[in-house]
């Protein structure tokens, strides 16, 4: 999820407000036309009143010099209406000015939509398996985590914070253009600490059941096991015999004293505040915190509630089969 699409729905929102604000204070091309068409359409009732005002006359015997006059005012609004259709068909606004009224309340709802509510995105990787797979659309609740600002992320209304096993869309701590998904897993001020397979949290361990082995499963190379995280239960994938956190240049860095001699199968970090720890949920195949450190606050995006379409790479349709909020 490498491309921030508020670089350019932003600078193009900001354009068509510039057009659509100087017409409306200073060419006021849109507003000539709007005058002469209500004029045109005024024109044309009155021709239509005194039409059928004549008809009635007519109906009703009167006399020749009444209906002498009603074929004057029918010439006159007749001429007058030629005219206002003459004066409409030669008012030209630029095509620019016509493209803001009509574009602007579209992106103003799309802009305010995806920076304020939801958001779409795209999982481009298997760290989030079994949870998230490649491929897969997801929606991102933008408000959860506090509402800010495009491309600035300043936040301007503090909503709510992340909870311990949401799943989170930040900006990558090393290259905020990228957007990175992972489960948070230590809060500001926990002590998330690893012994051999087992995650604790302050000194608990995080439940974690093995799952009977699925026809599709390796059972010599993977294992998958059902873990709680606060509120969410949810899948993760860890294979055998492989201790990420030894090739981890954080945790290396973090653990260089204590646990330096367990080689990533023991190590403890504690998260300081305005701080996240990360993980995927494809725990032995994410580049996560364990990597890069801890995500700050002011990198969050939102928190990802629902996967609506899935494709596979390729000449594939999308399918709705894994359709379904997310644990």
């Amino acid at each position: 999820m490498d491309f921030d699409f508020n670089l350019i729905l932003v600078p193009l929102t900001l354009f068509f407000l510039v057009i659509w604000f100087l017409d409306k204070k200073v060419w006021k091309q849109r507003a000539a036309l709007r005058a002469i068409a209500m004029e045109v359409n005024q024109r044309q009732q009155d021709l239509a009143r005194l039409t059928a005002e004549k008809e009635q006359a007519e109906a009703q015997q009167a006399t020749p010099a009444e209906l002498d006059l009603l074929d004057k005012k029918i010439n006159q609004a007749k001429t007058a209406a030629i005219v206002s259709d003459t004066q409409l068909q030669q008012t030209h606004v630029r095509e620019i000015i016509n493209w803001a009224y009509d574009l602007l309340p579209i992106l103003l709802l799309v802009l305010v939509v995806r920076s304020f509510l939801l958001e779409p995105f795209n999982i481009p990787s298997e760290s989030m398996v079994p949870t998230l797979q490649t491929g897969d659309y997801i929606v991102v609740n933008k408000f959860s985590y506090g509402l800010r600002l495009p491309l600035s992320h300043t936040k301007v209304l503090a909503v709510g914070e992340p909870q311990r096993g949401d799943v989170a869309v930040f900006r990558y701590p090393l290259q905020p253009s990228i957007n990175y998904i992972k489960r948070i897993v230590g809060l500001p001020g926990d002590t998330v600490s690893y012994d051999e397979g087992i995650v604790s949290i302050n000194g608990q361990p995080v439940s974690k059941v093995a799952q009977p082995e699925p026809a599709q499963m390796d059972a010599e190379f993977e294992r998958f096991y059902t873990e709680q995280l606060g509120t969410h239960t949810h899948t993760i994938r860890e294979l055998n015999g492989v201790w990420t956190a030894a090739k981890a240049p954080f945790i290396n860095q973090v653990n260089q004293g204590e646990f330096a001699q367990y080689a990533g199968h023991k190590w403890s970090v504690t998260v300081p505040e305005g701080h996240y720890f990360a993980m995927g949920d494809n725990r032995d195949e994410s580049a996560d915190s364990r990597f890069w450190g801890f995500v700050p606050e002011g990198n969050l995006s939102g928190r990802a509630v629902y996967i609506w379409a899935h494709k596979d790479p390729g000449f594939h349709l999308p399918t709705f089969s894994r359709n379904g909020i997310i644990p």
